[in-house]
């Protein structure tokens, strides 16, 4: 037997694995900004970054990539420091547009893949109007904590759906 601590060197192998990935989406003339944000992805499995980046390459000349990447993003950095620790509660929801976005979200949770699929990416771009009616008629940081706290933890579910695709903030629309 060998006597290599995987988890000693895991930092590495992943950055190795990213780094290669970069590479190799570089050489297959992907836009740097997307491969930046695929890049950024919690884990380092290069099929998953590999497709993400394909993806949303494909789309990055739709005339409604620009809107789908400024709302799904805008999801990203609101929630981008915050760790809530609570469920969801639809009580709790203010006005309409919150109630319908969070049942949009856990409606595309539930067919959403491991991997980034062009079946994600649509769903994603689906949830664009949802979220801007959400962010027009929901002010996110409510002095009431327990409103707050609520409201991130349901952007915080669609932000993890989103993160299957990095971090669509760093994308660059014009």
């Amino acid at each position: 037997t060998n006597n290599l601590d995987f988890a000693a060197h895991q930092q590495d192998l992943n950055a190795f694995m990213i780094d290669r990935a970069k590479q190799v989406l570089q050489g297959q003339k992907i836009r740097h900004d997307i491969v930046d944000a695929v890049t950024v992805r919690a884990d380092a499995d290069l099929a998953g970054i590999l497709d993400a980046a394909k993806i949303l390459s494909a789309h990055a000349d739709d005339t409604d990539f620009k809107p789908v990447m400024e709302a799904l993003g805008r999801v990203l950095r609101i929630t981008k420091k915050q760790q809530v620790k609570v469920d969801v509660d639809t009580a709790k929801f203010e006005n309409p547009s919150e109630g319908q976005l969070y049942d949009a979200t856990v409606a595309t949770a539930k067919k959403f893949d491991d991997e980034p699929t062009e079946a994600d990416y649509q769903a994603l771009k689906a949830l664009a109007d949802p979220i801007n009616a959400y962010f027009d008629a929901t002010m996110v940081m409510a002095d009431d904590q327990a409103i707050r706290q609520n409201r991130l933890a349901a952007l915080l579910q669609l932000a993890a759906l989103i993160k299957q695709f990095g971090d669509v903030s760093q994308v660059i629309v014009k």
